[in-house]
């Protein structure tokens, strides 16, 4: 099952649906990371090194994925190992959006390590920008 059906289908559910909220203060927390973040990278890089849309898009995918942006009080899904990856699946969408790739396009053994990586290993904004950028040019 795709990672986006599972969403939905949680967000579909009526018992479900009013215990998932997306929380205002992370996701503005996380657009701050990223503005300040972009704005660094603009800074150091200046105008010999160009910022690419994988570069900001590994930005945008580390910063999401750190914030519980979607959240619940249910204590049965706070203990669902599939929701607590939507943070994660969410994040990757952002980025491949960004990147102009939908999500089903990448395909799902690379869906799926790119997103045990995030959760479970170390992975940085400049490793997820490198990522990106391949994925933008190859992915279509």
């Amino acid at each position: 099952m795709d990672h986006l059906t599972i969403l939905d289908a949680y967000t579909q559910t009526k018992d479900q649906e009013a215990n998932i909220f997306v929380s205002k203060t992370a996701l503005n927390d996380a657009a701050d990371e990223i503005i300040r973040d972009i704005e660094i990278m603009r800074h150091r890089r200046g105008t010999i090194n160009p910022q690419t849309r994988g570069k900001i898009a590994g930005i945008i995918v580390f910063r999401l994925s750190r914030w519980n942006i979607l959240s619940t009080q249910n204590p049965k899904l706070i203990e669902d190992r599939v929701f607590l990856k939507f943070n994660y699946i969410i994040a990757l969408a952002v980025g491949l959006t960004y990147v102009q790739v939908p999500y089903s396009k990448l395909n799902e053994y690379s869906r799926t390590e790119l997103l045990y990586s995030m959760s479970r290993r170390h992975v940085n904004q400049e490793t997820l920008g490198l990522v990106l950028d391949v994925v933008h040019q190859h992915v279509r």
